[in-house]
């Protein structure tokens, strides 16, 4: 593998662990959302209560 190659190989393997860690970035916020939006539904559920 010439020099270029090596380089080219190296950057495309940062892009795919970039990619995957936005992927959990993005599940984390997800779930953060999701956790707050049910503790928040079941707030009001009990006050209804």
């Amino acid at each position: 593998m010439t020099d270029i190659e090596a380089k080219i190989a190296k950057a495309e393997e940062e892009i795919r662990q970039l990619q995957d860690r936005k992927r959990k970035l993005l599940n984390q916020k997800k779930d953060a959302e999701r956790k707050a939006r049910t503790y928040r539904l079941i707030g009001r559920g009990a006050i209804l209560i």
